[in-house]
């Protein structure tokens, strides 16, 4: 069995930096991806997926990355349980991002 999951997008925004209650970092991201294919009004649609980095490439995404940066990555899929306003628990798939490669800045318009 494999859990593996490869990903070339953009961040679709800053990455955030958050902390653990024994003071680990982590940097979450989220990357939209293009679909392959054209919806029915002639556009490409876009997943924006969220994503979670740990251990030391953590500090270097967050310090150098920026929204609209294009990015690959290797991970997994995750299942965690996230409670909305309301205190409703909820199953919510993240990608645990094993590697991160930095492809390109977006050209400044």
């Amino acid at each position: 069995m494999s859990n593996l999951i490869y990903l070339v997008g953009r961040l679709d925004d800053n990455p955030n930096m958050k902390s653990l209650s024994d003071e680990r970092k982590f940097v979450t991201i989220n990357v939209s991806v293009p679909r392959q294919y054209k919806n029915e009004d002639g556009i490409y649609e876009t997943d924006c997926i969220p994503c979670s980095i740990s251990s030391g490439i953590a500090n270097n995404v967050y310090e150098y990355c920026k929204v609209g940066d294009l990015i690959g990555i290797k991970g997994r899929i995750q299942m965690k349980e996230q409670e909305d306003n309301l205190g409703n628990k909820n199953n919510v798939i993240e990608i645990v991002v094993d590697k991160f490669t930095y492809l390109s800045s977006q050209k400044e318009k």
